[in-house]
């Protein structure tokens, strides 16, 4: 069988595709594939991580939390895919409730809440700072969503908003907002217009009562 998913090894698609997917013996080479994951900023393979955590579900004795630690972090990437809350649904109540969990939960909930600067508060933290560190472009990655957020919602916006949104300055931010084709003007942002931003035309409806209506006709006639 090929692997259907690019960059996913044929092994791992051999293990994921098949009966293989509930050995607890193959529980090392899809650790070594998240660990290949994360050096790899476009590489992202939610099915193969779901099936760890699966495997976790499974058996208890085998759960690594260094890993759940690395799929959740690798979800988050996947922004505004439901990943997160897929690797969530695999997880017991004890599980949930770790504090490293419990730290990408809250990162998770500022970015689909939209709270953009609580966000970037959070990852302040030298403990969640270090808990994300292990992937690679991860900040890249949630910038690419907040921009993405952003455009569907905005066709202008403040230099001062956006900046704070996406936790950059001077020069960074204005070879970011280059490379988005965003364009200043008075410290104002014009982005590029999509079908999710664009201006549409309001439909104005009127409700007429059947009694007006039967006056309305009346009127007509006499005229």
């Amino acid at each position: 069988m090929t692997s259907n998913i690019p960059g996913r090894p044929k092994q791992i698609n051999d293990i994921i595709e098949t009966v293989e997917r509930y050995d607890t013996e193959k529980i090392p080479l899809l650790h070594e594939y998240i660990d290949e994951q994360l050096a790899n900023k476009v590489q992202y393979d939610s099915a193969a991580n779901l099936a760890v955590l699966k495997l976790y579900q499974f058996n208890p004795d085998q759960i690594n939390f260094k890993y759940i630690s690395s799929i959740l972090t690798k979800a988050l990437t996947a922004l505004p895919d439901p990943d997160f809350n897929l690797c969530l649904a695999l997880l017991n109540l004890d599980i949930c409730n770790d504090p490293t969990v419990s730290k990408l939960y809250e990162l998770q909930k500022a970015l689909e809440q939209c709270r953009f600067n609580d966000f970037w508060t959070l990852l302040e933290n030298e403990e969640t700072k270090k808990i994300v560190e292990c992937c690679v472009g991860f900040e890249d990655s949630i910038r690419g969503f907040i921009s993405l957020t952003i455009e569907n919602t905005f066709v202008t916006i403040s230099k001062e908003e956006i900046s704070s949104y996406l936790n950059l300055n001077g020069n960074d931010l204005d070879e970011y907002a280059k490379s988005r084709n965003w364009v200043l003007n008075d410290n104002v942002f014009a982005l590029p217009v999509v079908k999710e931003n664009e201006d549409k035309p309001k439909i104005v409806k009127e409700n007429v009562k059947f009694e007006q209506l039967t006056q309305i006709i009346g009127y007509a006639n006499e005229i």
